[in-house]
């Protein structure tokens, strides 16, 4: 197994791990007061992969609470549907941002989440006025995730905003780093396969480095999906590395194929050749030279001198 003493999380550490407990405490409470009725909505929002689904649904089954979960395709008369069947549960919204256009859903909401009864929780009255004519009233909350900060975008949300709490729970670089150093800790499980901390870790410092050349954030769904390219690796005979499929992951392209040292110095020849039949005085030459392979202008003229 391999073993990563680095994983152990220092005094900084330990400070950053605060500040995010305290955050995911904020979030926890949060929920914990839409369930006992002392508020009617709640807002969440922040980038994916920073656990906010992953406490919220530890924290709603910790309270034995009632919920029902909405993503991808939800209508307004759908919705309408849900609450109506349901008018007591929490009802969880989440991946379905087409929703929060919809001007008659937005209505709903707006319905959903504000009276002027002081019961706790409150009664709030939802009508859906067609023909036959429909209504009932509603006691339960509206929860609602996202990965962008929708409540801001038209005035029919801003209206949705001011009936309910919003929590961002976004994560500094730091904080990612150390959740992310503390989930391997723990080890991966997928399937009847597994990984130690130590190994983990590997992964997750090759990710860590590759990301920042990428100029990427990092994010906690991208780590159990390169942790599952490692056992692929490591137990389904793979003609590929682990580090090249996770870097093809990140790149969302094949990698490349490593050249010999003789195929290498074909290539610079051939590339040294073309620069030199080139109209260009002899100092763009070599400024182009550098540019393109990284090496010193001396290095162009052997180049050149490499028999064809």
């Amino acid at each position: 197994m391999i073993e990563a003493p680095s994983l152990e999380l220092t005094p900084e550490d330990h400070i950053t791990r605060a500040r995010l407990d305290s955050k995911q405490d904020d979030l926890r409470s949060a929920v914990d007061m839409l369930v006992k009725g002392y508020e009617t909505g709640l807002f969440v929002w922040g980038e994916g992969g920073s656990r906010k689904s992953f406490v919220v649904e530890n924290t709603l089954k910790e309270l034995h609470a009632d919920f029902a979960k909405h993503n991808s395709r939800v209508s307004a008369r759908g919705l309408f549907d849900s609450l109506r069947e349901r008018p007591t549960a929490i009802h969880w919204i989440e991946d379905a941002e087409p929703l929060f256009t919809d001007k008659t859903a937005l209505g709903i909401l707006r319905s959903a989440c504000w009276s002027q009864c002081d019961k706790r929780p409150p009664e709030r009255p939802i009508s859906w006025v067609t023909a036959g004519g429909d209504s009932f009233t509603f006691t339960g909350g509206i929860l609602a995730i996202s990965n962008a900060n929708l409540v801001d975008s038209s005035p029919e949300l801003r209206a949705v905003k001011s009936r309910v709490r919003v929590l961002e729970m976004g994560l500094s670089p730091n904080e990612m780093r150390v959740l992310m150093k503390t989930a391997c800790q723990a080890g991966y499980t997928y399937g009847d396969e597994s990984m130690s901390p130590g190994e983990c870790w590997q992964v997750a410092t090759f990710i860590q480095e590759k990301l920042s050349l990428l100029n990427r954030n990092m994010d906690l769904r991208l780590f159990k999906q390169c942790f599952r390219s490692f056992l692929y690796w490591r137990n389904q005979d793979s003609s590929k590395h682990w580090q090249e499929l996770i870097e093809s992951r990140m790149k969302e392209a094949p990698t490349d194929i490593p050249l010999s040292r003789a195929a290498k110095s074909i290539q610079e020849s051939a590339f040294a050749r073309e620069l030199d039949a080139m109209n260009l005085p002899g100092e763009e030459k070599e400024r182009r030279w550098m540019r393109q392979t990284g090496k010193s202008y001396k290095s162009y003229y052997r180049a050149l001198r490499r028999p064809q």
